[in-house]
């Protein structure tokens, strides 16, 4: 699944891939890791066919889910198919496969030779699965045990704005947050429909966006 190759190398990774070797990689990682299936046809160096494209997925699953650390501890919490989570829409270039860490173990991207490992001090430099919301000014309503997904701002902040609401969005808008209770005025919109997509950005403008992702450290 993770084969070298010495002498390749494809931006974006810090190690060489042999891509027609690597059937799975994970090349994002936030609050879970989010790995793909190096698909013939979607990837840019695709090598697993369509017609093998479950029995791939199902075994990374698998492999995954007894994942464990030296210690004997578990890898993941959690390890889901993207097609269940994300209810069968991953055209939009969403993972096959999403991992949620246990509490005290680390997802490394970089490292192919040891993925998972312990956090090398306290405070890993990864997003958490909790976050905090704060709403404040004319029409909030005042209550302390408000609980929502990530995924229900953007309905709910164009609802607050007056905004329609995309029939496509995977979420709702909280009018519970609100007093009186917010109305959002839903609109049938299938994903992509809309305004067309702006102009691409100048060889000068990506060269600054390259050099400040680099100094963040999401480029090697």
């Amino acid at each position: 699944m993770k084969d070298l190759a010495r002498g390749i190398k494809r931006r974006g990774l810090s190690r060489p891939l042999d891509w027609n070797s690597t059937l799975a990689w994970m090349p994002y990682q936030a609050c879970s890791g989010m790995v793909y299936v190096n698909l013939k046809g979607r990837q840019p160096f695709g090598c697993v066919e369509e017609r093998d494209y479950e029995s791939v997925r199902d075994r990374v699953l698998e492999f995954l889910r007894a994942a464990k650390l030296p210690d004997g501890a578990p890898v993941c919490a959690d390890v889901v198919s993207g097609d269940a989570f994300f209810d069968a829409k991953l055209e939009r270039g969403l993972p096959d496969i999403l991992m949620l860490q246990h509490e005290g173990v680390d997802f490394r991207r970089r490292a192919i030779d040891a993925p998972f490992a312990r956090p090398l001090h306290g405070r890993a430099g990864i997003h958490h699965p909790d976050g905090l919301y704060i709403l404040d000014g004319p029409g909030v309503a005042a209550r302390k045990d408000a609980d929502g997904e990530i995924l229900d701002m953007a309905p709910t902040l164009l609802a607050a704005l007056g905004q329609p609401v995309p029939s496509y969005m995977e979420a709702r808008a909280r009018a519970d947050w609100f007093a009186p209770a917010l109305e959002a005025r839903i609109v049938e919109q299938a994903w992509g429909d809309g305004a067309a997509a702006p102009a691409g950005y100048t060889q000068e403008q990506e060269a600054a966006i390259e050099e400040r992702l680099a100094d963040l450290g999401y480029l090697d």
